[in-house]
Formats: structure tokens, C-alpha cells, sequence
């Protein structure tokens, strides 16, 4: 069992050892995309981890918040954004959800990204500004 914050129980880590990277196409559906895991994780030779992608979050909402760098085109300067991809489920979404519509949301910016391996989400604050918990998602080059 993976460790929980104290107050509501959320999991302070998601996913922290699936490999993948944000460079994929976006799969068509989350049974697709679940597929595409285990054929990376194959062709990387590590194993991917089915019951954790189907553990479902403790709730119905989530934001994950990201950064990515930009060359600015005025002085050619490297700047970091920053982003967050809302997901709201009317049930509760599975692990595998969760990644699927982070996917979506990143995949147009990172795929020429230098750090655009997932190395998981890590729970940052309990509620923010929506009342809705916040993750972090930590990239990798």
C-alpha cells in the first residue's frame, strides 16, 4: 500500500515507477493506451505495474501541474511555463485514467520536449485554490 497524506488520505506518490514518454502518440482510449504502456515498458525491459494502473484515485477531481521551457523568439532566452491539466470524472478514475488524460492534455507540447519522461505525480497540496487536490508531475529527459 503506498503512503497517504495525513488529513484526507490521498496517495502522496502516483505512478512514481511506470515508464513512459510523452514523445507516444495519444492513444485513442484508455484500454489502447494501457496497451501502449506494456509495450513500452517491453521494449525497455521493465515491468509494468497492472494493478497499480487500475487503482482507482479517491476522488473525482484532480490537478496536475507541469512545466515545460520555451525559447523566447524576442531574445532567444529559455523561459519555464507552467501548466496544469484539470481532471474532473463523474466516477472515480483509475491510475490509468489519470495518465491517459494527462497524455491528451501534454502530449502536443513535450514530444519535443528534452524532459519528456513521466516519473510520476507527487502530491503537493491537499486543496487548492478549487478545493481540488494537487499533483505535480515530475519529467525526465
Amino acid at each position: 500500500m503506498s503512503e497517504t497524506s495525513p488529513n484526507l488520505g490521498l496517495p502522496l506518490h502516483i505512478l512514481a515507477d511506470l515508464p513512459w514518454s510523452f514523445t507516444e502518440p495519444a492513444a485513442a482510449d484508455v484500454g489502447s493506451f494501457v496497451e501502449e504502456l506494456r509495450a513500452w515498458g517491453d521494449t525497455i525491459h521493465v515491468d509494468v505495474d497492472e494493478r497499480e494502473l487500475q487503482t482507482r484515485f479517491p476522488g473525482t477531481a484532480l490537478n496536475v501541474k507541469w512545466a515545460y521551457w520555451v525559447r523566447e523568439p524576442s531574445d532567444g532566452e529559455w523561459q519555464q511555463r507552467e501548466a496544469v491539466v484539470k481532471i474532473r470524472c463523474e466516477e472515480r478514475p483509475s491510475y490509468a485514467q489519470v495518465l491517459f488524460s494527462v497524455h491528451a492534455a501534454v502530449h502536443s507540447i513535450l514530444s519535443d520536449q528534452d524532459h519528456h519522461f513521466f516519473e510520476g505525480l507527487q502530491l503537493v497540496q491537499e486543496a487548492g485554490d478549487d478545493d481540488v487536490p494537487v499533483y505535480e508531475m515530475h519529467l525526465g529527459s
